[in-house]
């Protein structure tokens, strides 16, 4: 069973079951000058229930976040404070033990102590300081300063990291019957130095509040003076941190070899590590917690940040979770959204309780953990991804207002052009950079209009990458566009396939028509015959499907010499090509074997061995009618039969092309004859056709099973749907398959043949034009829907025909055709979507800067493929 890629049902909006929530997110990278404001003069001030650590336009030094931690954890009386250096990690990885009562703060190796440490010292008033490390990590000008300070100095130190943390625990731990294990090394040639300390980060909490000491290890061997102090301490059970590629089955088997019971902490990812540790500690989500502590993972410089937050984990009992530079791990959203309940995005807070959440990161990413938890928004706007990150010209930037806002005016340098945009309460736009903006940084400002309040200005920095987020697939060889129309791609969105006039490859001329599929980054022709030469196609007709496997396409032609077992006779053909074998076969036929007459609207399922098509030809049914009906080709069986209704009739096609599910099971089609009792409308409905039982279900129902009031259109052309055959997208007429709901006309939805669920994903917008164009596609695993519309539900500047994207696991409705160098009101003919979520699509709207007016027919016209989601 296919389910949806990130989750099912969307989530509901969350209210906070969470105290306090601790942000130790450091690295220069992650605070840059990008803030939301109110005004762009002012930073936005955060609620009572927030304290931001680092404000905005600040990249403070390690040592000042250890400081700024130490300030903001509610210490009873500190004896002892452990002072590490501030440039590297090794001496601090095993300093968790020693912080159940104590901070870390961090100096530089030669000294002078920062006056922000002296001053931290005089006010904690301790009697004893602890180094970390010999005299090559902290010189002895820095203990002899604290001696004349008046403090008692004391080393932990050894010949390596390794060697470090054996005398801490057997000083600090002596007691102890369980320690912790973590690596001491990133892997051998690894280029990212963060793999020595990413499991530790999360280990550092629970080490200092269980009296647990932290070990030292190589990946592949138990690390000698490790060995040796577990021969001789008291140590019956080990927490062993991260995978095998952290630490090996080899070092556990020697761990259990010395009679000592071990239990592995770890997950897919250093993020699923640290959710590991949490639940650990109690914590299978944030519900469970009295506090959380999310530590940065990822930036070279996040261990400053992650070993000064052991305390603060320590008093407040607080599991110790990860992000990711600039945004939060899927795994890490999970476990803080999971602790909400009630449905209320509300949190009412106690200012006698003090505030419930500290933040060391820029504000924005500050903002999101807020938002996941379920405390309210702090401003009238906020922005994913984060602002100061770098973008793609096109690439969506989700603007959420906050406050009821009535109209938008934005501009900036980011734009190439200001314009106005009018908005619901609560609802969402996008953004996006320009493709003619250069690289660089850029700001976006919006004034805001807010129902019954005062203009607010925003403004917003991003860094534009000077690359799009839309790439250009028809390609002449000289790099200009030549013209596209009516692409398909498999499952991966490697391998895509479509139709062009223009000369897209060597030998072709323009104003010949020809399919075409790019693969390997390769543009080749469909249409040859078994000696390489081009088809000759007449008008335009042509026709394009990808197997969700790519090794297969089916596509349409005129030119009945492409099959090398003989001519064909027939005013359209359906081809089927092998892309591996090189070979073209004629598919369209009807169940005499003799060609259809019009073999068209082809798709195909995931290995090539089943082909749907259109076309007039012989049912073996007397109907009394030269039509066009939809077929059934099973190239493996060697059988072919007509879509039929319950009496054995067989169904007109219309204009709607019969699509097969990627495991053959299923075709999905819509039409405007009633085919079974639940169907008492006069419109179109969608049906699925189970292929082996030879039977007909009403999809386009509410959930109860009722079918919708469509007035009598015509088809949606096209209906998508899901490997399995599970989920169904279509474009429908009306708007009351919703339970108690009716939306404007003309929607499109998502129906769950398996939950018995229906979806509405474009939003219930009132105002705008009712012109649905719609033409969705699924993506195999059911996680992503694609389709057409020309209501500008959420986009900002581009107007005209839209290509939208919208998560099923999320509910999230993206604009992908943003950026465009110049828009167009006419709709693409076809879209299709990957299972990362890239789209491909033709458009009339230059949406490349190599787009070119080429002249040839439906000038203008091009393929393109839009990046997956990003952050």
């Amino acid at each position: 069973m296919i389910e949806p890629a990130r989750g099912g049902a969307v989530p509901a909006a969350p209210a906070i079951a969470v105290a306090t929530l601790v942000l130790a997110l450091v690295g220069t990278a992650l605070l840059g000058p990008a803030l939301v404001g109110i005004a762009p003069t002012a930073a936005q001030d955060l609620p009572d229930d927030t304290i931001a650590v680092v404000k905005a336009d600040e990249s403070p030094s390690n040592a000042e976040i250890a400081v700024r931690l130490s300030e903001e954890t509610p210490f009873s009386a500190v004896d002892t404070v452990v002072i590490g250096r501030d440039d590297t990690f090794a001496d601090s990885l095993a300093s968790g033990v020693l912080q159940s009562e104590s901070p870390l703060l961090l100096v530089p190796s030669a000294g002078p102590l920062p006056p922000r440490v002296r001053d931290e010292l005089a006010r904690l008033a301790p009697t004893r300081v602890i180094l970390l490390g010999g005299e090559a990590a902290l010189q002895p000008a820095v203990a002899d300063e604290l001696t004349q300070l008046g403090y008692t100095v004391e080393r932990r130190a050894g010949e390596s990291r390794v060697a470090t943390a054996t005398p801490i625990a057997a000083t600090d731990a002596p007691q102890a019957t369980t320690a912790i294990l973590a690596r001491a090394f990133p892997s051998e040639g690894a280029t990212d130095p963060t793999q020595g300390f990413a499991d530790a980060l999360a280990a550092g909490g629970m080490s200092a509040e269980n009296g647990w000491p932290v070990l030292l290890t190589q990946t592949d061997v138990l690390s000698a003076p490790t060995r040796a102090y577990l021969e001789q301490a008291g140590i019956t059970q080990v927490e062993i941190m991260g995978g095998t590629a952290a630490i090996s089955d080899a070092v556990e088997a020697e761990l259990e070899a010395m009679g000592i019971t071990t239990e592995r902490l770890a997950g897919a990812s250093r993020a699923d590590t640290a959710i590991a540790v949490a639940e650990k500690r109690g914590a299978d989500s944030a519900a469970d917690a009295a506090h959380v502590v999310l530590v940065q993972g990822q930036t070279a410089d996040a261990w400053a940040g992650g070993f000064a937050a052991a305390a603060h984990s320590a008093l407040l009992d607080a599991p110790i979770v990860l992000a990711a530079e600039s945004e939060l791990p899927p795994e890490t959203a999970a476990w803080l959204a999971d602790g909400v309940t009630g449905g209320s995005a509300t949190f009412a807070v106690d200012p006698s309780d003090g505030p419930v959440l500290t933040c060391v990161t820029v504000p924005s990413l500050c903002e999101e953990a807020r938002v996941t938890l379920g405390l309210p928004p702090s401003g009238p706007v906020t922005f994913s991804p984060a602002p100061g990150t770098t973008v793609d010209a096109g690439q969506p930037i989700r603007a959420t207002f906050t406050t009821p806002v009535g109209r938008v005016r934005y501009g900036g340098t980011c734009v190439t052009e200001e314009g106005v945009t009018p908005r619901d309460a609560g609802t969402t736009m996008l953004l996006a950079v320009d493709a003619g903006v250069p690289a660089g940084a850029c700001t976006f400002e919006l004034v805001l209009t807010p129902s019954g309040g005062a203009e607010q200005v925003v403004e917003v920095d991003y860094t534009a990458s000077g690359d799009t987020a839309v790439e250009l697939l028809s390609r002449t060889p000289a790099g200009p566009s030549g013209g596209g129309w009516a692409p398909s791609a498999s499952a991966d969105g490697t391998v895509v396939a479509f139709t062009s006039d223009g000369p897209l490859v060597e030998g072709v001329t323009a104003g010949a028509w020809h399919a075409y599929v790019e693969r390997d980054g390769q543009l080749v022709l469909l249409d040859v015959t078994s000696d390489g030469t081009p088809g000759v196609a007449t008008g335009q007709v042509l026709d394009t499907f990808v197997a969700a496997d790519g090794g297969h396409v089916a596509f349409t032609s005129t030119d009945g010499a492409l099959d090398p077992a003989g001519a064909v006779e027939a005013q359209i053909i359906t081809y089927l090509r092998d892309l591996d074998a090189g070979t073209t076969t004629h598919v369209s036929v009807d169940v005499t074997g003799t060609p259809v007459l019009r073999g068209e609207r082809p798709s195909v399922n995931a290995d090539g061995t089943v082909v749907t098509y259109t076309g007039q030809g012989e049912t073996g049914v007397s109907t009394g009618c030269a039509c066009t009906w939809m077929w059934v080709h099973d190239l493996a069986a060697g059988a072919v039969h007509a879509i039929a209704d319950a009496q054995g009739q067989p169904i007109q096609a219309g204009a709607s092309r019969p699509q097969v599910s990627a495991d053959g099971s299923t075709v999905v089609f819509q039409t405007s004859t009633a085919l079974v009792a639940e169907d008492d409308n006069d419109g179109a409905d969608v049906y699925a056709y189970d292929v082996a039982g030879r039977t007909l279900e009403l999809v386009s129902v509410a959930a109860d099973g009722t079918a919708g009031g469509p007035a009598d259109v015509n088809p949606n052309a096209e209906t998508g749907i899901s490997a399995d055959g599970r989920f169904v997208a279509f474009g429908y007429s009306a708007g009351d398959l919703l339970e108690g709901e009716s939306a404007d006309r003309l929607q499109v939805y998502l129906r769950d043949r398996e939950a018995g669920t229906t979806t509405r994903l474009t939003p219930a917008v009132t105002g705008l034009s009712n012109v649905l164009n719609g033409k969705p596609q699924v993506s195999e695993d059911g996680a992503w829907v694609a389709f057409t519309s020309e209501r500008p539900e959420i986009a900002a500047s581009q107007g005209g025909c839209g290509v939208y994207r919208y998560e099923v696991a999320t509910g999230e409705l993206d604009r992908v055709d943003l950026g465009a160098v110049e828009a167009a009101t006419n709709c693409p003919s076809r879209v299709d979507v990957a299972l990362d979520g890239s789209v491909v699509f033709d458009h009339f709207a230059t949406q490349h800067v190599d787009d070119v007016d080429h002249g040839h027919a439906y000038a203008g016209n091009d393929v393109h493929r839009a990046a997956p989601p990003q952050g």
